[in-house]
C-alpha cells in the first residue's frame, strides 16, 4: 500500500531528525 510506505518514510524521517538532536 503506498499510504504505508508514506507514513513510514514519515516516521523513519521524524526518527532521524530526534536522532539528529
Amino acid at each position: 500500500m503506498e499510504a504505508d510506505k508514506s507514513t513510514m518514510v514519515a516516521l523513519l524521517q521524524l526518527l532521524r531528525k530526534y536522532n539528529l538532536k
